[in-house]
């Protein structure tokens, strides 16, 4: 309202303005500037989370037992906790600008960076086990690496990140376990049934290359009275000192078991001569009849053999093993009957 004076007369002039719109965007700034308060608010507990997974994280990572790592696409690391730097006897400013896969042993290097460079074009998870060699202490050990890809915004792999593991106690154990599966305790020889094992592959290769092959079944005479003589202790002295013996005489390529007992058994694969095959009983003979040091004495033991040769005497396990068993128990018979 302006007041006009007009011929002395006092006069009103009302101004009438339209301010819907000037409201409306009033009540929108005043909107935006909520909601902005609002964003503003949740971006600052979005960073105090973060920060607080950081941490989370990094503490993770720090007292992790596995060593975890992160490298780029060429294998450089970019991140390793501590396990990972006591793992690899290096610390993250020494690995910085070398792939960590320079660190390894020449024999591993191109198997695992092969795959290394695999997982990269294919986008898919790394996984290796190999050798590595402390620079600290030059001790070897075992280690499993794996990882998974990491992506850029645009999708591209970018490095991968996992963990890596010393795996050197797990990987003897499981050795070990399988040695003791294969192999007799006492002699170390291999077992009844890792033998008979190899019996089966040396027929079926020889039904396919027409080879022939033998097997010796060897039990020590009178092997009782030395234990009821001179104890356990140097019965098991005998067996290992026999065991010795036959793994000396025989080929690399033969196979030499404990079966049981007293009992030993030989794989011969090309067993084409039967005079070769005579020649390597009697040497047999002649090694396990010398004389065996017990400490307090000496001893002598000879041995009863028996021959099945694969395809005369049978053609499958078990039919050469019974003939073979049948032939040694008839050399014992001659042993303690010369007259026979």
């Amino acid at each position: 309202v302006i007041p006009v004076d007009v011929d002395g007369v006092r006069h009103c002039l009302l101004q009438i303005r339209d301010v819907t719109e000037t409201v409306r965007r009033e009540a929108l700034l005043k909107q935006q500037a909520r909601q902005l308060r609002s964003d503003l608010q949740r971006l600052s507990r979005a960073q105090v989370e973060l920060q607080h997974s950081e941490m989370r994280f990094r503490e993770l990572a720090r007292k992790a037992t596995d060593g975890l790592f992160e490298a780029d696409s060429h294998a450089r690391c970019t991140f390793l906790n501590e396990r990972c730097e006591q793992i690899l006897g290096r610390s993250l400013p020494e690995v910085t600008d070398i792939p960590w896969l320079d660190l390894l042993p020449p024999g591993e290097q191109q198997r695992v960076r092969d795959s290394w460079r695999l997982a990269v074009a294919s986008a898919t998870r790394f996984a290796e086990e190999f050798v590595f060699i402390r620079p600290d202490d030059g001790s070897r050990r075992r280690m499993r690496a794996e990882a998974g890809p990491l992506r850029d915004e645009l999708g591209r792999i970018s490095g991968f990140i996992g963990t890596m593991v010393d795996v050197t106690e797990f990987h003897e154990r499981a050795v070990l376990n399988e040695f003791r599966a294969n192999h007799d305790s006492l002699t170390a020889l291999i077992n009844r049934d890792r033998f008979d094992r190899h019996l089966c592959a040396a027929i079926t290769g020889a039904a396919e290359s027409g080879e022939r092959v033998a097997v010796l079944f060897i039990d020590l005479d009178d092997f009782k009275q030395i234990n009821d003589t001179h104890g356990h202790q140097a019965g098991d002295t005998v067996l290992k000192t026999i065991a010795s013996r036959l793994r000396r005489t025989l080929r690399n390529e033969d196979r030499v078991a404990r079966y049981g007992g007293d009992e030993f058994a030989v794989l011969l694969n090309g067993a084409h001569d039967r005079r070769a095959l005579d020649g390597v009983i009697a040497k047999i003979k002649r090694v396990v009849a010398l004389p065996i040091n017990l400490g307090h004495c000496h001893v002598h033991i000879c041995c009863s053999i028996g021959l099945a040769i694969y395809p005369d005497h049978g053609r499958d396990p078990a039919t050469l093993l019974t003939h073979s068993d049948k032939s040694m128990y008839s050399a014992k018979r001659r042993h303690n009957d010369p007259q026979r």
